[in-house]
């Protein structure tokens, strides 16, 4: 059953969507350039609600080696200095090619996996129809480990017994300091996308009470710190109720550290996967 180990981890995509319009001239990426986030709405954000996020999707696991396999990949440290309760079990960065969406279509699985993941969870499917919008994709990192579940046993998850239900089949029952949990392997693929119009990004969707742009500075200060005041700005009083953590946040950290700390990521030694 998917879920149930790393070997057979549910595989997840999450976009690290960036701005295209404020990428350096030769399209790098720089501390200035905008990255989306969103808060992963109560109403249909079962396991996590008021986590603040990249946008995700489960997806075919057929699918997500198609999109990992298009390249080369490199594994790194798993200690990414981030306290987040998610266990990091494998972490690696890809060298993979860039991909137009004005130039392939959905038959193509990185570029169906995007597009299926904006038009679900960002509300943009009628853009894409109407070719209003294109993207650039490119797959970046992909990150193997645990993902724990606090609530699906409360009265709130009752009344997502679908939901609940399906989630419950892929994850097993853990105790962890007298605590209870479900937990879940996930395998993570990061998915850059340059955006070439910011502005076709809602305010907010069904799966995301709230998006906003924030520099690429700003969201690895937080990823790092988990301090979300540095973002009352942009994310209100409501600040206060919400928190970040995730493999989704950390697959666009590993790629974008990476590249802004001007670093070679550590290669593993002898089959070492970090402590």
């Amino acid at each position: 059953m998917l879920g149930r180990n790393a070997e057979k981890a549910t595989s997840v995509v999450a976009l690290t969507i960036l701005d295209g319009t404020t990428l350096s001239s030769d399209l790098s990426v720089h501390d200035g350039t905008k990255i989306l986030i969103g808060v992963r709405s109560e109403e249909a954000n079962l396991t996590h609600p008021l986590v603040v996020s990249t946008p995700t999707q489960r997806i075919p696991p057929s699918i997500l080696t198609e999109i990992c396999n298009r390249g080369s990949k490199v594994e790194i440290d798993r200690n990414l200095n981030l306290n987040f309760p998610e266990q990091l079990l494998q972490a690696y960065l890809f060298d993979h090619p860039m991909i137009d969406s004005r130039h392939a279509n959905c038959h193509d699985p990185l570029i169906y996996s995007v597009e299926s993941l904006l038009s679900r969870k960002l509300g943009l499917g009628d853009a894409l129809e109407r070719d209003q919008i294109h993207f650039r994709a490119q797959p970046v990192s992909l990150l193997v480990g645990k993902v724990l579940y606090d609530n699906l046993e409360t009265d709130e998850a009752e009344k997502h017994q679908l939901s609940r239900d399906q989630i419950r089949s892929h994850s097993d029952e853990v105790v962890i300091e007298n605590e209870k949990y479900f937990q879940e392997y996930h395998a993570m693929c990061s998915i850059k996308v340059i955006l070439s119009d910011p502005t076709a990004i809602p305010k907010a969707t069904p799966s995301y009470s709230s998006l906003h742009w924030i520099d690429v500075r700003q969201f690895l200060d937080v990823a790092k710190s988990r301090e979300l005041g540095q973002l009352a700005h942009v994310l209100g009083n409501q600040a206060v109720g919400y928190c970040v953590h995730g493999l989704c946040i950390a697959s666009s950290f590993v790629y974008l550290s990476a590249l802004n700390l001007g670093l070679t990521p550590p290669t593993l030694n002898n089959g070492s996967n970090g402590s």
